[in-house]
């Protein structure tokens, strides 16, 4: 497989690209995009095949989650129901920007969540109860994570034990050919 490079040079670029990615996403295939830190490779959390294609680029093991990327505040009380407005005005601060944060969630949220997302998402998302979570200060990267309409877990998108890619021609030395697009926004800004 050859990767897609998308290059994304204005706002009326986004819309094209965003829609080429959520066909990559819905079908299982991996994206890597841009945040203000770091490109991240995305994959569809309601699709096993993509989390095992992510973790086997990753060589990540199935113990060491990954971070759900979130392109609002508005979906958060999904994933960590009642949150305190002590945590609430901290992310209030926070997001968007280059923070995951790590909520540890108690037994009764765990039921929330229980009824509230199916087997494959909780296994995709939490890990021994707890879930990382990050909201990015990336145009692009919101408009992509906002309209999908499943959840997108992302780590760098880079092999393990390399350096995270700052840009797009990154992504491709380490990546080319083992995922199927890339949306190039340029250098990232920290």
């Amino acid at each position: 497989m050859k990767t897609e490079v998308i290059n994304i040079k204005d706002l009326s670029d986004v819309q094209a690209a965003v829609a080429r990615a959520h066909g990559v996403l819905k079908k299982g295939g991996l994206v890597a995009f841009p945040t203000e830190t770091v490109y991240g490779l995305a994959a569809n959390a309601d699709l096993p095949q993509a989390i095992e294609l992510l973790r086997e680029i990753k060589e990540r093991p199935d113990e060491k989650p990954f971070t759900l990327h979130i392109g609002n505040r508005a979906v958060l009380d999904m994933y960590v129901p009642d949150l305190s407005l002590l945590n609430r005005q901290f992310l209030r601060k926070v997001w968007p920007g280059p923070l995951t944060a790590v909520f540890m969630l108690d037994p009764s949220q765990m039921e929330r969540i229980k009824g509230s997302l199916s087997g494959q998402r909780r296994k995709a998302l939490f890990h021994n109860n707890s879930i990382g979570i990050r909201l990015p200060d990336d145009r692009v990267s919101q408009m992509m994570l906002s309209s999908f309409p499943s959840p997108v877990v992302a780590p760098s998108a880079n092999r393990a034990g390399q350096a995270p890619p700052n840009n797009a021609e990154d992504v491709l030395e380490q990546l080319n050919g083992k995922i199927e697009l890339v949306l190039n926004c340029g250098t990232t800004r920290y």
